[in-house]
């Protein structure tokens, strides 16, 4: 129904990539394995240490680890990704600030400047002399996983497409028609279809309505 769909909305292009019924699976399939694990504790920027974030952490990170390992991720492809929730005393809610890359006796202070940096970025301004509370410590454990050489179609073509055969076809303004229909694993870039048609694969048949035409594309 993209064709309609598309016409109602006064779009003028849609893509349809190969295997269009399958898609979403495969990138279900190819996407990272992610867990997110969070500990309460908090603490401000007179009380908070380098050492206790990264015991925390650790142990967060430890969690993470086991879970990945089960899911089968090698050591190698897993990392983790720090987060804290912070605010200014007082505050009722938190930002979620990215934990900066510093020295240990730089930490707290590095932190405290992201937040001030995130906050006034998300709101327009920062109260730099106030007291930065941390409160939640998250980490997402990362399984990358392995992802295919996806090659792109191969050949060249120039012109209108010569069809497989014909077959008939309902279509709401002209009625019923003969329409050509083409095999898709047979098109090559460059290769040109008119409207009406139909482009039949394995798992989908693309229907082409009069008056718009089809570009093959690498």
């Amino acid at each position: 129904y993209a064709g309609l769909i598309a016409e109602d909305l006064r779009i003028t292009d849609i893509f349809v990539p190969i295997q269009p019924g399958v898609l979403s699976a495969l990138g279900m399939l190819l996407t990272d394995i992610k867990y997110t694990d969070v500990v309460t504790r908090l603490m401000d920027t007179d009380t908070a240490s380098a050492e206790a974030f990264d015991e925390i952490y650790a142990g967060l990170e430890k969690n993470l680890r086991a879970e990945l390992s089960g899911e089968g991720m090698d050591a190698g492809a897993i990392r983790f990704e720090r987060t804290c929730d912070m605010r200014y005393r007082g505050q009722a809610y938190e930002i979620n600030v990215p934990l900066p890359d510093a020295p240990a006796d730089k930490l707290v202070g590095a932190m405290a400047d992201a937040f001030h940096a995130m906050h006034r970025s998300m709101y327009g301004q920062a109260a730099e002399g106030d007291p930065v509370e941390f409160v939640n410590y998250r980490v997402t454990g990362v399984g990358v996983m392995k992802k295919p050489d996806l090659k792109p179609l191969r050949g060249e073509a120039t012109g209108n497409a010569e069809p497989k055969g014909a077959r008939q076809a309902y279509f709401p303004k002209i009625g019923w028609a003969e329409t050509p229909t083409y095999e898709r694993s047979t098109l090559a870039p460059g290769a040109k279809i008119a409207g009406p048609a139909l482009v039949e694969e394995a798992g989908a048949t693309v229907v082409l309505f009069p008056g718009p035409d089809l570009p093959v594309e690498g």
